[in-house]
C-alpha cells in the first residue's frame, strides 16, 4: 500500500509540474481508487465477520 501512495505522490508533483489536468486525473484515479478499496474491504469484513470465519477481527473488536 505505500507503494501506490508514492507513485500517487509521484504523479501529482509530475502534474503540477507539467500542467494542471493531469493532476485532476490523478486526484480523480486516487478518489476512485479509495473509494473502490475501502467499500470492497469493508464489505469483505463484513461477509467474515457474518460467516463467522475470521477470529483476528473479533479478537482485535474485544
Amino acid at each position: 500500500m505505500p507503494l501506490v501512495i508514492l507513485i500517487i505522490v509521484i504523479l501529482i508533483v509530475m502534474a503540477i509540474a507539467v500542467y494542471p489536468w493531469p493532476l485532476l486525473v490523478a486526484l480523480a484515479t486516487l478518489v476512485i481508487a479509495y473509494l473502490t478499496y475501502s467499500s470492497l474491504y469493508f464489505r469483505g469484513v463484513e461477509i467474515q465477520r457474518h460467516q463467522g470465519q475470521n477470529p483476528e477481527i473479533h479478537t482485535r473488536l474485544q
